[in-house]
């Protein structure tokens, strides 16, 4: 087996680990910080949601894609290999959700939490979009789980198996 499709395949997996990882964890602290009730505490996390989802998460997607990318175009007939063919258009349509939604719903997140300390109180409206930004990231996490499936049990047989 070619040494650079395993290298490949390492960074791929490696991005997508911190993907994925990243996604449920900032959920996590999202959570936990509404759950206090605290402005501050809330609007601290909200801050570094966006940087986490900015260098984390924008750095996986960037290594997902080109890992992935290089490797199918080095390594496989992507063009009739089902699991390969449909993991990118979904990886594609996952994409989309992340850039023209959850990116956008949480800066306006950040915008409105930079208010919480002087006013000392979470606002309705941010609660509301809050749920919004909570079930987007939880619909990312559930498609990077069906690709992460894919990825491993690749269906109706792949030329690596």
């Amino acid at each position: 087996m070619d040494p650079s499709y395993l290298f490949l395949k390492f960074i791929h997996v490696s991005a997508a680990i911190f993907f994925l990882g990243n996604l449920a964890v900032t959920g996590w602290w999202k959570i936990m910080a509404l759950r206090s009730g605290d402005p501050a505490i809330a609007s601290f996390v909200q801050r570094s949601a966006v940087r986490a989802d900015t260098w984390f998460s924008g750095l996986a997607v960037l290594v997902l894609f080109l890992s992935g990318f290089t490797n199918a175009v080095r390594h496989y007939d992507y063009h009739s290999s089902f699991w390969l063919f449909h993991g990118g258009l979904t990886f594609l349509g996952m994409m989309l959700l992340w850039t023209a939604l959850l990116i956008p719903v949480e800066r306006k997140l950040k915008r409105m939490a930079a208010c919480f300390v002087e006013e000392n109180k979470i606002s309705a409206a941010y609660i509301r979009l809050w749920w919004v930004g909570l079930g987007l990231r939880s619909l990312i996490i559930l498609i990077s789980l069906c690709l992460l499936y894919l990825m491993i049990y690749k269906p109706m047989n792949s030329p690596l198996g």
